[in-house]
């Protein structure tokens, strides 16, 4: 049974005797047992008429009643002190022999037991005492950014990662878990996917992009189509806004010696292409604040084989989160290539 302590708990006692105490209320401004510990439970006391005093862990029995189960110390030699006639304070405590440095040389030397609590706080540079760090789990979920660091001979082996290992799991070189075993969620904090165009679609869709996604890039890898100029439409789940952009493009010669022959802007998506392109380039899409809705885009790259392509925009997505991408244009029909999507947080 795991030994609580608990704070501002006071009685007092006038039983004698070396048995258990009958409690007899607590003074102004301080809890009962009853109040405080569970029926049942095992807590730290201290017994105290000076100059003899008490301090052990006993079991509290519901509604007035304090076993003495082991004595820690006392002035009797450490055994229980047999109390005369008179009026003694009984109270809560956390004994040191209970508690262990988590900062000093020798750190962890006792034993830890949290039932269904929570450990705040840090472990510092002292050492884990030989052999203290047996069979230990951290549960699913109750670390965020930590490090564990091996800094003696407490754990037993050099921890590694576990192969295959759909979650980061710390083992023994051996494969056991008897050193440590370190499970902490992963969550993947980048992806992507490939469209290789076929058929004849008229819109090239991505969905399930990850809301924590702050960086997309999309690549155009001989992207082929007829019809009118080629835009980048973004927004939640439900659908793509068509509404709102900011957007231009200009194509002109590869060389920089010819005139300008396409440039224009739009509204309904950030403009990439002009009418009827090969296209291969990037795209790309950046949301520069975090928790905002406004995303930029910035495009580049070569149409057909003697022009280069050069596009920018911005937009504030309605609902605030970007999940689905969507490539399309007025009358616009795909005849070939392929389209990849990254994304990073």
């Amino acid at each position: 049974m795991a030994t609580r302590f608990y704070n501002r708990v006071r009685e007092t006692s006038t039983t004698t005797g070396t048995g258990a105490l009958t409690l007899g209320g607590a003074p102004t401004d301080y809890l009962t047992f009853a109040a405080a510990v569970p029926d049942g439970a095992a807590v730290a006391y201290m017994i105290i008429a000076w100059p003899d005093y008490e301090i052990g862990v006993g079991t509290f029995t519901a509604p007035d009643q304090l076993g003495r189960d082991t004595v820690l110390e006392s002035s009797n030699g450490g055994s229980k002190v047999d109390w005369p006639a008179g009026t003694r304070d009984v109270i809560a405590t956390a004994p040191g022999q209970l508690l262990f440095d988590l900062g000093g040389a020798n750190a962890l030397t006792g034993s830890l037991d949290i039932s269904g609590g929570t450990l705040t706080g840090e472990i510092g540079t002292g050492n884990l005492a030989a052999g203290a760090v047996t069979n230990a789990k951290i549960a699913d979920g109750t670390i965020g950014f930590s490090k564990i660091v091996q800094t003696s001979a407490a754990i037993a082996d050099q921890a590694t990662m576990e192969a295959g290992a759909s979650s980061s799991r710390w083992v023994t070189p051996l494969g056991t878990k008897q050193a440590l075993d370190y499970h902490v969620p992963r969550t993947p904090m980048a992806g992507g996917t490939t469209n290789v165009i076929s058929g004849s679609p008229s819109t090239i869709q991505f969905t399930s992009i990850p809301s924590w996604a702050r960086r997309i890039t999309i690549g155009l890898h001989d992207v082929s189509y007829t019809g009118g100029g080629l835009i980048v439409q973004i927004g939640p789940s439900a659908g793509v806004d068509t509404t709102g952009y900011v957007s231009a493009a200009a194509k002109m010669r590869h060389d920089g010696s010819g005139p300008e022959i396409f440039s224009n802007t739009a509204t309904d998506g950030f403009l990439i292409g002009g009418t009827a392109e090969t296209l291969n380039g990037v795209v790309t899409l950046l949301a520069p604040v975090a928790g905002e809705a406004r995303w930029i885009c910035a495009a580049h790259g070569m149409a057909g084989t003697a022009h280069a392509f050069s596009a920018g925009g911005r937009k504030a997505i309605a609902s605030g989160i970007l999940e689905r991408i969507t490539l399309r244009g007025s009358g616009i029909t795909f005849t070939g290539g392929r389209v990849s999507i990254t994304w990073e947080a």
